[in-house]
């Protein structure tokens, strides 16, 4: 909707219009931020009337994105979503903060209109990076991103990162506007932490523009400069809190403070009087249009996976290498592939990558926070998304944007190297011992941890493929491949990788060990020193831990003694979650588990499995001793 096609003054109406609805909201739920959505309902209002974006737009990848980082205003949100369409104002607020719906405390991407949900301050910037940049690569000259934040937030470090980098990439389809009104829920912005918000962005090479946030016409030249900015653009909206009802106005204490009864009526007779003096407008701007609305999330054109490699018995590839290989033959086959990584490409393999295909590697240095949050901007915008590190910086470091990320249900896919204890000499603070714990975290997020580079090859294809966010979890070290008695690799040839499938790589009448990854060798290996003693041991490798394979467990289970083995954390790994289901399902049988219970050290894997009792001798001891009744 063009401002231009209505006067100023009756925008000026629409908003008082707009802040009566977001009071009533408020009041009839109970609970919810005034103070913000009093101070940023012009700008709101007024970017939506100027985006190209509109109820009808939504399910196309080449229109204009807003990104609202600071979510408790959430109330200011919802009300100019009606007021132009996207969401009906009676089902509004018959669900507002309440169950059943989608219109949550803070937004949540499954309520029409909304981009994403965001509920932790100081993300929204580098999602905004990571859409401006996808629209850049994906050749749409005329789309814009918007992301509107407070002046609280700018606080936050992840907003330095996300400033550096689209001044490194020149987003100058990127604005940001900052909702500057001085308060926080604790104090004057000044008092709590005062940072010179202006000098930040133009550090970071942005254009900076300041404004009375409450003069439309303001407002509207500004987002038409920015618009047109060589340079990714700040707004720096100068507001008032509260704004509207003279009552609250700059009192930091109604940040999150509801109205009582009398100041609400005081409020409406305030709006009443500004109503009488403008034109009469009648909410909402335009139809409501939005029932059938397109999911917000653009999904990516059908992946050519390419062919799967097979990796010989004599070939020594470790996690890493397979990966790269991978992800160099889906650039080559698609334009639609895009890897983040954190300084560390030559070190993944991945360095080659723009080589392939201009534009497939982001470099984002060393910045995991941002990065990560970009990539989800990224992915939600029909790249296929992957973001490569080391383990502890892949999942351990960015776990609460993970999270973000996930609740927004975007598509990214995580590789994460060097998990496990066998990162060796760099230490204990390089080593991954958390995966799985991590990733329980994550609701949506599958995880795999494959046992052979094979398997590895086969398992990062089927996440590319797949449309749900994905972890994939290699250890440092080069693990053999895996074969059959015939020396024939078990995971070669057109054997595809199927999720929450099991393989018993050996049958047993008398126990099985149940392993992933480094310790399926190690199991293997176990298995054949137990045959010396007469035990005949199976091993089941679980690729999956998230999605146990049932009947293979019970099966396991069957032979009546299970041993779960594991370089990741004893406590809250593949043993934790196996003894769980076996208890809840009354599976009868001797259970043991064996995993890391102590921070490695620095020294060479073979000393840190050996340390950590996880060697294949440890394996066939505590088979043995469990069968004679005893415990390892």
């Amino acid at each position: 909707m063009n401002p231009t096609e209505r006067s100023l003054e009756v925008w000026q109406a629409a908003a008082v219009a707009l802040r009566r609805q977001a009071v009533q909201l408020i009041d009839h739920a109970g609970s919810g931020h005034i103070g913000g959505s009093m101070s940023i309902m012009d700008v709101l209002m007024m970017l939506y009337a100027t985006a190209d974006i509109s109820p009808e737009r939504m399910g196309d990848a080449n229109r204009d994105r807003i990104v609202l980082s600071m979510g408790h205003v959430s109330p200011a949100l919802y009300c100019v979503l009606a007021a132009f369409g996207f969401v009906d104002t009676q089902e509004l607020f018959a669900k507002y903060r309440r169950e059943p719906g989608v219109y949550e405390g803070h937004p949540n991407n499954m309520a029409p209109g909304v981009e994403w949900c965001n509920g932790c301050l100081g993300q929204g910037l580098s999602q905004g990076c990571g859409t401006a940049l996808a629209q850049k690569l994906r050749g749409f000259t005329q789309a814009h991103t918007y992301v509107v934040m407070g002046d609280g937030e700018q606080s936050k470090g992840q907003l330095q990162e996300a400033m550096e980098l689209a001044g490194k990439y020149n987003l100058n389809n990127l604005t940001a506007i900052v909702d500057m009104n001085r308060q926080q829920s604790s104090g004057q912005t000044a008092q709590v932490l005062d940072v010179d918000v202006a000098q930040r962005f133009r550090a970071a090479n942005w254009d900076v523009i300041n404004i009375d946030g409450h003069d439309l016409q303001a407002i509207r030249a500004a987002l038409t400069e920015a618009a047109n900015a060589l340079r990714p653009t700040c707004i720096l909206a100068h507001t008032v809190m509260g704004k509207g009802i003279p009552p609250i106005e700059d009192d930091w204490h109604y940040h999150g403070k509801l109205l009582t009864p009398e100041q609400v009526q005081q409020a409406m007779e305030h709006f009443d009087r500004q109503a009488a003096e403008l034109p009469p407008v009648t909410l909402p701007l335009r139809p409501f249009c939005g029932a059938h609305m397109a999911d917000p999330i653009t999904r990516p054109a059908p992946l050519n996976a390419g062919s799967f490699h097979t990796y010989q018995a004599d070939d020594k590839v470790d996690g890493r290498k397979a990966c790269a290989n991978v992800l160099k033959e889906l650039a080559a086959l698609n334009q639609d592939i895009c890897v983040l990584d954190c300084d560390l490409a030559a070190g993944l393999g991945i360095d080659g990558l723009n080589d392939v295909r201009p534009g497939t590697l982001v470099e984002c240095g060393i910045q995991e926070h941002n990065a990560m949050s970009a990539a989800g901007g990224l992915a939600a915008c029909g790249l296929r998304t992957f973001f490569m590190d080391f383990g502890m910086f892949a999942l351990m470091e960015p776990i609460n944007q993970l999270r973000v990320l996930d609740q927004n249900h975007i598509p990214l896919k995580v590789i994460a190297t060097h998990c496990g204890v066998d990162v060796g000499q760099d230490g204990k603070s390089h080593q991954l011992i958390d995966a799985i714990a991590l990733s329980n975290i994550l609701l949506g997020f599958e995880l795999i941890l494959p046992a052979d580079p094979n398997q590895t090859d086969r398992a990062l294809r089927y996440l590319a493929a797949s449309d749900k966010p994905g972890i994939l979890a290699v250890p440092r070290s080069v693990l053999p491949v895996l074969t059959n008695a015939h020396g024939q690799p078990l995971y070669g040839g057109d054997e595809s990788f199927a999720y929450g499938q099991a393989d018993w790589l050996r049958r047993g009448r008398d126990a099985a060990i149940v392993a992933y990854g480094v310790m399926v060798h190690k199991a293997l290996e176990a298995a054949e020193l137990l045959a010396r003693q007469g035990i005949d041991c199976g091993v089941l490798n679980v690729s999956a831990p998230k999605a146990l394979d049932e009947e293979k467990i019970r099966q396991a289970a069957a032979t009546g003694l299970v041993l779960a083995a594991e370089d990741h954390n004893q406590a809250s790994g593949l043993g934790a979650m196996l003894g769980a289901y076996l208890m809840e399902h009354n599976l009868s049988c001797a259970y043991v588990r064996m995993g890391v219970t102590a921070y490695g050290i620095s020294a060479p894997a073979a000393k840190q499995y050996a340390v950590q009792h996880l060697q294949a001798e440890d394996l066939a001891n505590a088979v043995a001793k469990a069968r004679l009744g005893g415990q390892p």
